[in-house]
């Protein structure tokens, strides 16, 4: 672990999780979460944020992948906590191993995220991951352009489980992208501050648990 940290650029040391034996499975799952994330300001860094804390009340070990534009005002990531820097192939390929340490693999995708042209960066992280994986879209755009709808085709192409947060959207990726129904289930949001409505973040997290168990028991097709 302590290698990847190094190749990731991460002044943090690597967290301590514990090998697991062949044969012998520990309490709570590992999820690995690719996001950006505090002391990043943005409502996706504070969504993955409720949602790990959530998890982790959950007794699941949470790893978090941080999203970081290489313009981004530099900032020492919180213990524990790894970074993906667009724009560097080597730390993409870095941020689908530590996340590949993890049962299940949880990628938070909204444009303007990812590197690359409409944040095409995302899918050379997919394309590597090596655990079931899901993506929670936080955006679906009803009106694509040509690349939008490659991009959006293309993640879920390369994923197991396809999260949104309403019915709007989940009838969107159905009805116009082509997405099988059965690959898509809609978990809300949880609220993200005093004065807003939503899910309490401890219903939400469950939901995101059993999504994760139910990818472990199915057998692992992506693209259908």
């Amino acid at each position: 672990m302590g290698e990847v940290a190094g190749l990731l650029g991460v002044q943090v040391a690597a967290p301590s999780f514990p090998v697991r034996p062949p044969g012998r499975s520990l309490p709570g799952l590992r999820i690995g979460l690719l996001s950006t994330y505090p002391p990043k300001v943005c409502e996706l860094g504070a969504f993955a944020a409720a949602l790990e804390s959530a998890l982790t009340e959950l007794d699941s070990r949470v790893s978090v992948v941080r999203v970081e534009s290489s313009i981004d005002p530099v900032t020492v990531a919180p213990a524990g906590v790894m970074t993906l820097t667009n724009g560097q192939p080597r730390s993409l390929q870095n941020a689908a191993i530590w996340l590949s340490r993890n049962d299940v693999a949880v990628i938070q995708h909204d444009f303007g995220v990812y590197g690359g042209s409409d944040g095409d960066e995302v899918l050379h992280v997919l394309e590597q991951i090596t655990v079931p994986s899901m993506v929670v879209l936080h955006s679906v755009p009803n009106s694509p352009n040509a690349s939008q709808r490659f991009i959006v085709c293309a993640i879920t192409d390369r994923v197991d489980l396809v999260v949104v947060l309403t019915e709007t959207a989940s009838a969107l990726l159905v009805n116009d992208y082509g997405v099988p129904a059965r690959r898509v289930t809609v978990i809300p949001q949880g609220a993200l501050g005093p004065t807003e409505d939503g899910m309490l973040w401890s219903s939400v997290a469950a939901q995101y648990l059993d999504a994760a168990r139910s990818l472990l028991r199915a057998p692992q097709t992506l693209a259908i």
